[in-house]
C-alpha cells in the first residue's frame, strides 16, 4: 500500500544518511508484510542531561489491518547514544512483532476441523 515512511525529526538535525536508512529498513520490514497502511517514524533527542547524556529515542508505528504496531528503540533500555543503533534496534522490534502476528494468523494448529465420532461424541457432546 505504502511505500514511504512520514519521518519526524525532533531536536534532530535531518540527513539524508538518516532518512535512507529509515527508508531502507521500513523496505525489509515490508518483506513480511506487505499490506501497510501507513507508517511513521519519531527520531528525537530529549533535552541534554548531564547525568545520563545524550540518549536518542526512535519509535515507529506502523498501522496495517486491524492493529497497529509499535517498536521503540526504549524497550530494553539499550544503549543508545548511536542514532544508528536506535533505528536499527526499534525496526528490530517492529519486525518481531509482525513476524508473530503472522505466526499466530497462519498457525496450522487452527486450521485442521474437529470430526465427530463416536469415540469422541462423549467428549465433545456439542458436536452432532
Amino acid at each position: 500500500m505504502t511505500s514511504k515512511v512520514q519521518i519526524t525529526f525532533r531536536n534532530v538535525k535531518k540527513t539524508q544518511a538518516i532518512v535512507d536508512l529509515v527508508n531502507d529498513r521500513f523496505l525489509k520490514v515490508k518483506k513480511y508484510y506487505s499490506n501497510i497502511i501507513r507508517a511513521n517514524a519519531v527520531i528525537e533527542l530529549p533535552h541534554k542531561r548531564k547525568s545520563t547524556g545524550n540518549d536518542y529515542r526512535v519509535q515507529i508505528e506502523i498501522k496495517i489491518p486491524g492493529t497497529k504496531i509499535v517498536g521503540s528503540s526504549r524497550e530494553k533500555q539499550i544503549d543508545s547514544d548511536d542514532l544508528y543503533s536506535a533505528i536499527t534496534h526499534a525496526f528490530q522490534a517492529v519486525e518481531r512483532q509482525i513476524i508473530a502476528r503472522r505466526a499466530r494468523k497462519t498457525d496450522s494448529r487452527f486450521d485442521i476441523p474437529i470430526v465427530a465420532d463416536q469415540a469422541n461424541s462423549d467428549v465433545y457432546p456439542y458436536l452432532p
